[in-house]
């Protein structure tokens, strides 16, 4: 194993925790080979210092109070080369008493609550053009169309 190659990887995680792949990907960026990037990384893991499954939880955490749906946190993570299942992200959903309804909902609450109180004074045209606004950030967020429009038609009219 090269030594400056895990001397690198070392220093890399004193400043930030990294995946496995990323970790991987830096020091082969930095001019390693990927052989000595792979050893170098798997002795790190051996000894318990690269922690995956913490790095995993706090990107979930992370992009869920962001307001990203499920599907879009584990396509996030798969363009990390990180293969997580829908239950892992959905246990960490759980531990925060989240579901997508609710974190949509805290969305809406963010963007529409000032359109909330003179919703019935704002003329039709306007009201089209924020509800469409509203429902692009939704989508924006993995969330489907029929979520958008039905989570902000029930926020405007059920209030």
């Amino acid at each position: 194993m090269n030594k400056d190659c895990y001397q690198k990887a070392v220093r890399l995680l004193t400043k930030k925790e990294y995946s496995r792949p990323k970790l991987e990907e830096k020091l082969i960026a930095s001019g390693f080979s990927p052989e000595d990037s792979n050893l170098a990384v798997d002795k790190l893991h051996s000894l318990g210092l690269l922690k995956e499954d913490w790095y995993i939880e706090t990107k979930i955490k992370n992009m869920m109070r962001k307001g990203y749906s499920k599907m879009h946190i584990q396509q996030r993570l798969s363009y990390e080369s990180l293969d997580v299942e829908l239950e892992t992200i959905d246990s960490v959903f759980d531990q925060f008493n989240q579901d997508e309804s609710s974190t949509i909902q805290n969305l809406l609450d963010k963007k529409a609550q000032r359109f909330q109180s003179n919703w019935d004074e704002i003329d039709h045209e306007e009201q089209l053009k924020i509800k469409a606004k509203l429902i692009r950030a939704i989508t924006a967020k993995g969330y489907s169309l029929n979520d958008g429009i039905s989570a902000v038609d029930s926020y405007f009219y059920s209030k």
